[in-house]
Order: C-alpha cells, then sequence, then structure tokens
C-alpha cells in the first residue's frame, strides 16, 4: 500500500467502510477503479454486494481471510464466484481474485504447452487430487466416440498446511505419440472439502474442464493433474485413461479403399500382424525379409500376437522373385517409413505392377505417432539415397529413433543406437506428416520419371492412406546407383 503511494499515476484511496453508510460507500468508491483491498473482514460481504449493485467491479479484489469464520468466509467466495471473479491464489493472509469477462477470457484455456514462467521449474511431488466421478483403473481405457465431450471435475490441493495453488492444469498425454496438452482448470468452491479437511484454506479447492478441444486423436490417453505454487510442479500419478475411438469413416477407410481400388492377383509387404483386408475376388501372396518365426525373433513385441507368416522370403524394397509387370496391385502399408532408399523402393514395386495396376500405400502420420518429435525428412536426403546408394547420416536417424521415438536419454541412446545398427534393426527411416508424403511422392515422379498417377489420398487415425496408379508404357528405368 504504501509503496503504491509512492509510484506515480496511481491513486490510492482509503475509506473506513464501518462509519459510511452503503449510498455513501458507493458513492466513495472512484471512478475506473482498478483493485480493491478488504482488510476488515466483518465488511467484506457488504463491500462486494456495493459493488455488485455499481456493475462496474475492480479488475481485482484481495480479501482479508485471517479472520476464522468459516460461514462467512463460503458466502463471501460465494458471491466473487457469481460476480464472475476468479480465485487467483493467496498472498499475506488474503486471497486474490481477478475479474474474468464473460466477453474476454484473460488466458487461453487451452494450451500446447505450459507457460514459460511454469515450463522450467522442478517437479516435487504430486499433490492431492481427487476425482468426483468413477474412473477406471489404469489399464483399462473409458471409450469416447471420436470428438465427444468429456468433463472432469474433483478437488486439488498440494499440502495440508499450505494455501491453494493458484496455477492448476489437467494434463492429457496421446501415448502413442507422447503429445501433452494442457487445460487450464477452473476452480470451484468447494465447502465440503473444506469441511472435510476441517479448514477454510481449501474453499476454492474444486476444479471443472472439459477434455472436448483434446478429444481428436484417435488412441489411449492418460489424464493427470499439474498444480504450482510457482516454485515447484506438484503432477499426480495417472488419474485415468480414455481411448478415443475412430470415426466410422476412418475404421471403414483402409476396407472401404481396398473394395473399391483392389482386384485381381497381387502381394503385400511387410503385413506382420496386420494384413489388409480385401474383397473375396482377390489372391494375395505375403513377403517378408524373413521367414515367420525369424521375423517373431526379430520383433519380440509381436511375440503374442498372430502375425502374418510370408509366402515369399524376399526383401521387399528388391522384389528380385517378382516378375515385371506381374501384379495387379501391391500393398505396402507402414513399409515405405522403414526404406532407406525409399525412390529405389517405389521404382522396383512400380516395376512389378501392370499397367493400371494399383500401390495401395499407406504410412504412419507423424504428427499422430512416436514419431511427433521428429524432424520430416528432406527429400533432397532421399534424391541423395537413390543416386549414390547410401543413405545420408544413417547413424543421426537411428540415434533420432532411439532418443526421441523410444525416449532413450543418453547416454542410453548412444549405446542403444549403436547395437541397433549392428542388427540391422527396422527403424523409420522416414518421418513425413501429409503434405511431406505427398511432396516425396510428387518430387520422384518428376525427377527419375516414376510412372504413377495419384488416385486418392486419405488421412486416417494415424496413418495417410494413398492410392497410385500404374501408368502405362515401359517400366521405369534401371539407375546406376
Amino acid at each position: 500500500h504504501a509503496y503504491a503511494q509512492r509510484v506515480p499515476g496511481i491513486t490510492v484511496t482509503e475509506f473506513a467502510a464501518g462509519s459510511m453508510s452503503s449510498k455513501d460507500l458507493l458513492h466513495a468508491l472512484p471512478p475506473g477503479l482498478a483493485a480493491l483491498v478488504v482488510d476488515e473482514f466483518e465488511w467484506a460481504y457488504e463491500v462486494l454486494l456495493i459493488i455488485l449493485a455499481a456493475g462496474a467491479g475492480p479488475a481485482a479484489i484481495a480479501l482479508n481471510d485471517t479472520v476464522a469464520n468459516p460461514a462467512a468466509r463460503r458466502a463471501n467466495y460465494d458471491l466473487l464466484v457469481r460476480m464472475n471473479f476468479r480465485f487467483s491464489g493467496t498472498s499475506g493472509g488474503h486471497s486474490l481474485w481477478t475479474s474474468r469477462p464473460r466477453a474476454v477470457m484473460a488466458e487461453p484455456a487451452y494450451l500446447t504447452e505450459l507457460p514459460p514462467e511454469l515450463a522450467d521449474l522442478p517437479k516435487s511431488g504430486v499433490g492431492i487430487v481427487q476425482l468426483d466421478f468413477i474412473a477406471p483403473p489404469p489399464g483399462q481405457p473409458l471409450r469416447l466416440a471420436s470428438r465427444s465431450g468429456m468433463e472432469i471435475w474433483g478437488w486439488a490441493v498440494l499440502d495440508l498446511g499450505v494455501p491453494l495453488a493458484a496455477d492448476i492444469f489437467a494434463v492429457v498425454r496421446h501415448d502413442r505419440s507422447g503429445i501433452r496438452e494442457y487445460i487450464r482448470l477452473r476452480r470451484e468452491l468447494r465447502p465440503d472439502v473444506a469441511a472435510h479437511l476441517q479448514s477454510d484454506n481449501f474453499l476454492m479447492s474444486g476444479f471443472r474442464a472439459d477434455l472436448a478441444p483434446l478429444c481428436r486423436r484417435p488412441g489411449v490417453h492418460t489424464v493427470t493433474v499439474l498444480q504450482s505454487d510457482g516454485e515447484r510442479l506438484f503432477e499426480s500419478a495417472p488419474l485415468f485413461q480414455f481411448t478415443l475411438e475412430a470415426q466410422e469413416y476412418e475404421l471403414a477407410a483402409r476396407a472401404g479403399l481396398a473394395n473399391r481400388y483392389l482386384y485381381g492377383s497381387g502381394i503385400e509387404i511387410g503385413a506382420l500382424q496386420n494384413p489388409l483386408t480385401v474383397s473375396a475376388g482377390c489372391r494375395v501372396r505375403y513377403i517378408d525379409r524373413m521367414p515367420l518365426k525369424d521375423l517373431i525373433t526379430h520383433y519380440p513385441e509381436f511375440a503374442e500376437l498372430r502375425v502374418q507368416a510370408p509366402d515369399i522370403v524376399d526383401d521387399g524394397q528388391k522384389l528380385e522373385h517378382i516378375a515385371e509387370m506381374s501384379q495387379d496391385f501391391v500393398i505396402a502399408n507402414h513399409f515405405l517409413e522403414h526404406c532407406a532408399d525409399p525412390i529405389r523402393s517405389l521404382h522396383n514395386i512400380l516395376r512389378v505392377l501392370k499397367p493400371s495396376g494399383i500401390l495401395y500405400l499407406a504410412v504412419p502420420d507423424k504428427r499422430h505417432t512416436f514419431d511427433v518429435l521428429r524432424p520430416a525428412t528432406i527429400y533432397g536426403d532421399l534424391k541423395t539415397a537413390f543416386l549414390t546408394g547410401k543413405r545420408p547420416e544413417a547413424e543421426r536417424l537411428f540415434f533420432e529413433w532411439v532418443h526421441l521415438a523410444e525416449g532413450f536419454p543418453e547416454p542410453e541412446a548412444r549405446v542403444r543406437t549403436a547395437k541397433l545398427m549392428a542388427e540391422d534393426y527396422s527403424i523409420h527411416y522416414n518421418v513425413w506428416a501429409a503434405s511431406d508424403l505427398l511432396t516425396f511422392l510428387l518430387s520422384a515422379r518428376r525427377d527419375f520419371r516414376i510412372p504413377f498417377e495419384l488416385v486418392a489420398v486419405v488421412t486416417s487415425e494415424n496413418e495417410i492412406i494413398v492410392i497410385l496408379e500404374r501408368t502405362a508404357g515401359e517400366p521405369p528405368e534401371e539407375t546406376h546407383a
């Protein structure tokens, strides 16, 4: 107060509410009131009513809460909430409140990252968080339809012996990609919690938020609550999980495109645990680079799954055992991202297709997978790999995979990088979003006369599906790499 009186441009007005009538008090409020400090707790409710009657309250209110009067404090808090003020923390025995005009929010509710002043704070604990709806235990996600709403509510405190944290967020982590998004929670009046904890410090311990704007990525999500006292972060243990199911068109996208474009006989490269469902009139032979038992050894994560046994053991990037212009279709789902030289792989696939044959191609969309933190693949590197026969900076790509996709920290990431390179492990050499993939395909067609037309592009769940048709004419020219 004394400091504010010395600052140029700030006017401080003091008045004693107890010695004035309500009418006089109303006239005593200065125009353009920016902040109000109520030091006399016994007059707080009347002052708040007068401000409400005036219809033009201050931007901030500091309310003396040192007097132990639970009923009066609850009444003050309830009135402030109805006046559209938001609880913003405590300081020096006062609770702090800021106005929240309905037309203009002071801050965004939904954030892709924490505010800078909080992002670098150390994590010091988990706090106390209680949800007020029955959530299934971790490992048993709630099932939600795509883009459906989901409201959460409950109460949260840092510790029983400290004031409430004003900064509180729900954290929604997409398990497949690792993406974390934040919702700034709205504090709410919870006299039941204050009574339960036997302290009026926790009257504003409630929270509520709608997760709907973050319900857009198919797959499993984990929800936690993050609180901060301005010096530390406290993140709860996982509270519950929900899985967002694909919309109807996404569920039907793979099979629908297959039914429309695939006919006759063809091959599928690297089907593993998820072969494409085709119509009854199609005949498919499966190609992989190892026999079934070796595939399961190489990919231990598939040990408990049903893996498609290959009919032909061949390198899908070369297709040396498949005759030129012999196939009505080639299916290459989640294959091209594993190719160190995808232009050569595309060249060889188009070579074995008949004129008007179909390449059914699906690759992960980096925005919705564990590759989200990796940079998109540069077309110039792919062009160099095709012309020289060697992928530039292969070790860097392996390290990116281990460090950014698998999440290994240094120095463990360096050790695992060397191990995977020695095993010739099939990593994602290439990382694309939809626009990056189309740039690659059209640039390769232009630069190396690869004969195809782009027929269809569909983004579905976490993947991009592209249908290419082999154009008539001679097979693509061999290169000298």
